[in-house]
């Protein structure tokens, strides 16, 4: 393989690493066993049987989606204990 073709290769390796590094599912961090998203704005769709929301986040100026469950905690205007609904 020619000394070009080796480099291409190796930026887009390169290259592909870092979109999935900056993917918007990157936000996940997992943090004492347990997953954990945040984002703030305005929330585009919402799935009730999914369990899924999708919020535009004003940061990043991405759509995030989240898989909600029991556990999780929604803050509405910065006060906790908003329901999915």
């Amino acid at each position: 393989m020619s000394k070009s073709k080796t480099m291409f290769l190796a930026a887009l390796l390169a290259l592909l690493t870092l979109s999935l590094l900056l993917a918007p599912d990157s936000a996940l961090a997992k943090k004492g066993g347990k997953h954990q998203a945040k984002a703030k704005g305005t929330i585009t769709a919402l799935d009730t049987t999914g369990g899924t929301v999708t919020i535009h986040d004003r940061k990043s100026d991405q759509d995030v989606t989240v898989t909600v469950d029991e556990n999780t905690r929604i803050h509405k205007d910065n006060v906790e204990g908003a329901a999915l609904t």
